[in-house]
């Protein structure tokens, strides 16, 4: 009896350790940026109908998404917000650049809550307001911000107000929907999910070509599933949605 308990529990172990085995080979792990979420969880549902694949979207900063990577969390496609994080990992060996394709751009606009009163009319006047929120340091649509206002010329203007300072643009967005800040700086992609919210003030349509979003593959993750995503992410099907998101094609 002890025998076959004993057979019976190492069948048992056996038929568990190949479910394991199969549900990982099965999985995909993808790091996109915030601004992504939308777009690529329509993407990859549609993905997952037709294929034997179990698809976990990571969604966030572009730049603690990079850490996490780096610090060997389980990632097989990063899809960043701007091409820094990107050329970072390259550098590290942890992307081949020859499996790096810079698919999508954005623009960077200035918002405020939906039918709220504000003096500020344009990225120029904006220190009007009496706050502002921004992505921080280091992140893409912080960096981009503080680029804008470099550009045209009022950064110091900016810099003396009070500022709120969001973890990625999602949290940007929250901020001036729920009427935390007057205005925010986000992509357009933002502004546009939450049209009822927020409105538009001003788009920086000089600084379009600066946002990049590259799509690539980890060094280590080449398995048929990962390449069917990537190549899934890349097809026309794939660029219909991001375009009804409001993206631009590279």
């Amino acid at each position: 009896m002890k025998l076959k308990k004993i057979i019976l529990g190492l069948t048992l172990m056996f038929l568990i350790g190949c479910n394991v085995k199969s549900s990982a080979k099965n999985e995909v792990n993808v790091y996109v940026a915030a601004s992504l979420e939308n777009a690529m969880n329509e993407i990859v549902n549609d993905f997952e109908k037709n294929n034997d694949v179990n698809v976990l979207i990571n969604s966030g900063s572009s730049e603690n998404l990079m850490l996490q990577i780096e610090e060997g969390a389980k990632c097989d496609i990063f899809f960043p917000a701007s091409e820094v994080q990107m050329k970072n990992l390259i550098n590290k060996g942890l992307i081949d650049e020859k499996n790096v394709v810079n698919l999508l751009s954005n623009r960077i606009v200035l918002i405020k809550a939906k039918g709220s009163n504000s003096n500020v009319t344009s990225f120029e006047n904006a220190f009007l307001a009496k706050n502002i929120a921004i992505g921080g340091e280091g992140v893409p649509i912080g960096n981009y911000a503080r680029q804008v206002f470099t550009l045209i010329g009022n950064f110091n203007n900016i810099m003396d107000m009070e500022i709120n300072e969001g973890a990625n643009t999602t949290a940007v967005l929250t901020s001036v929907a729920e009427g935390a800040n007057e205005i925010g700086v986000v992509y357009k992609t933002d502004a546009l999910s939450m049209v009822d919210k927020v409105e538009i003030i001003d788009e920086a349509d000089f600084f379009d070509d600066k946002i990049i979003y590259p799509l690539g593959v980890l060094e280590n993750s080449n398995n048929e599933n990962v390449k069917k995503l990537y190549e899934y992410i890349l097809s026309e099907e794939s660029k219909s949605v991001f375009e009804r998101y409001g993206f631009k094609i590279k």
